[in-house]
């Protein structure tokens, strides 16, 4: 019996943190919610060609994209830092939140996904390993 009993206590629980995380999740402003409007969110400045360039310079980006100019890639020179800079200059909440720690940290999580989804997706065994060869290819390939 009290093994029933902890049972339905768990159930009982778990529901209840579903039906809190609903609602918690729920869009409380924007589009999705007859368009009330936000609170202010607390933000860094708006990040521009200036503010980008100041948290990630041209060299770490080479680098985290080892390979991304190589001839072998087929999009070659397709990625570059001054492209990367201007795109993610049109997010505004791109790299704010937080300090400057954790906009690095956002800037080179992006990097490292898009990086990952890249680089042909084999998982070969390529020459500094296959995620050093992100950025090689700029379209779908049609893999089976």
């Amino acid at each position: 019996m009290l093994r029933n009993q902890r049972v339905e206590l768990r159930l009982v629980v778990r529901q209840l943190v579903v039906k809190a995380t609903a609602v918690r999740s729920a869009e409380q402003c924007g589009r999705q919610a007859g368009g009330a409007l936000c609170p202010r969110v607390q933000r860094g400045p708006a990040p521009g060609p200036g503010r980008l360039t100041n948290l990630i310079s041209r060299e770490t980006f080479d680098w985290m994209l080892l390979h991304g100019n190589d001839r072998a890639c087929l999009a070659s020179g397709f990625y570059t830092y001054d492209a990367f800079i201007a795109a993610a200059s049109s997010f505004p909440a791109f790299a704010t939140t937080g300090d400057q720690a954790t906009h690095k940290r956002e800037i080179a999580a992006f990097l490292a996904q898009t990086a990952h989804e890249t680089t042909g997706g084999r998982g070969w065994a390529a020459l500094d390993g296959p995620y050093a060869w992100g950025y090689c290819y700029n379209k779908e390939l049609n893999v089976e």
